[in-house]
């Protein structure tokens, strides 16, 4: 293992029986070093996690953490010697203020025993204050002061998803393994976590595995890609090179024949626009918020997805309009947070109101900046428009 390899996988393979999740996959990360997994939905993103976690015990393969070998380690194992993660759903304690969620961050860090503890002895104390100093500074760091005495489940969704990264800080990792952080982030607290990322690689050093659908953060922050297909490596290196890899396009697609491109990007507007009246329906019909709220999630899920494969087949088509485009994805994932916040809350009499504007947003959407794209780049294949060198 090189120097400057702070985790390396090496031709692990993970099954279930008869499925073979993960076949074969190799990578590394460097200290310092932030490196994106991306792929379609059921690729393998969080199973590499899960193992290098100890949560899935490979079949084959090995996992190596700087000299060590922590291919059978348990999680708790994994986690003492300097291996934090987050996951996709915050996985916090509700009835806990923010304070204390994170200073569980810090039980593994412990240096004390039940004995001591119960007398409170002055190592204790000493113990106590230097674990709590720690805390403090990771309060300060990922802006929570505020937050600090409120109970986790009283607050936001975003906030819940900033203190669940606080608490993987807390522990002063060697690495870092991000699970989605983004998933149900509003505009602002994505830019406020991808502020939190690049300070955590330039102060801190800590070499990250960040898992994420949004391709625009991926484009900007990610020092290197893999890409996974079907549990298999498809590509990885350079970040923007990966990005306009057609083999990646096919792998969210399903293909990239422009006529055959074109059919699956309008039925998955007409997936979306049906979910969205689904959800219209089950309002009107009078149906539960839990009902509600489960469709408003296989709405968010499945245009967060799409978003993706679509403003990569855009990077394909090296289309000049896909800032603007992923402003109105980013748009209409904001609108689906509030709608869900609006369900789960006592705005829900205004939700009726929500549904018809993002409805009208969306055909607005498709009508005019994805028929633009439609009309001038998915007619041609991409080699068509990539200018010829010079």
């Amino acid at each position: 293992m090189a120097d400057s390899e702070a985790l390396r996988l090496d031709q692990i393979t993970l099954k279930f029986g008869g499925l073979t999740v993960l076949e074969q996959v190799s990578l590394t990360v460097a200290q310092g070093e932030l490196l994106a997994l991306i792929g379609p939905n059921g690729a393998g993103k969080t199973s590499i996690l899960n193992c290098i976690s100890g949560i899935y015990r490979i079949n084959s393969g090995h996992i190596q953490f700087g000299s060590r070998d922590i291919t059978n380690c348990r999680p708790h194992e994994v986690a003492r010697l300097g291996i934090a993660r987050t996951f996709q759903h915050a996985e916090l304690f509700p009835d806990m203020t923010v304070l204390e969620n994170i200073l569980v961050g810090r039980h593994a860090a412990m240096r004390t025993n039940p004995f001591a503890e119960g007398l409170f002895l002055p190592g204790v104390r000493r113990e106590e204050v230097k674990n709590r100093e720690v805390v403090e500074e990771i309060l300060d760091f990922v802006e929570l002061e505020r937050y600090r005495h409120k109970a986790v489940g009283s607050l936001p969704f975003g906030i819940q998803k900033i203190v669940g990264f606080a608490r993987a800080l807390a522990y002063q990792p060697q690495i870092l393994l991000l699970d989605e952080p983004c998933a149900g982030l509003n505009r602002e607290d994505r830019e406020d976590l991808a502020r939190y990322i690049m300070r955590i690689q330039h102060e801190k050093r800590l070499a990250m595995i960040w898992v994420e659908h949004d391709m625009q953060m991926v484009a900007d922050l990610a020092d290197r890609l893999y890409v996974l297909d079907y549990g298999q490596v498809l590509a990885h290196g350079d970040t923007h090179k990966v990005l306009n890899d057609p083999r990646v396009i096919e792998a969210y697609i399903g293909h990239t024949t422009p006529s055959r491109v074109l059919l699956s990007v309008e039925r998955e507007h007409q997936i979306q626009i049906d979910l969205l009246k689904e959800v219209a329906e089950a309002v009107s019909g009078g149906r539960d918020r839990t009902a509600i709220a489960e469709i408003l999630g296989q709405l968010a899920d499945y245009s967060r997805a799409h978003f993706s494969s679509e403003e990569l087949l855009m990077r394909l088509y090296s289309y000049p309009d896909l800032e603007i485009h992923a402003l109105d994805h980013a748009r209409m994932m904001n609108s689906l947070d509030e709608m869900t916040a609006a369900c789960r809350g006592e705005e829900y009499e205004s939700l009726v109101r929500m549904i018809s504007e993002l409805e009208d947003f969306l055909l607005q959407h498709i009508a005019t900046r994805d028929k633009k794209f439609s009309r001038e780049h998915l007619a041609k294949s991409p080699a068509e428009l990539t200018p010829p060198p010079a």
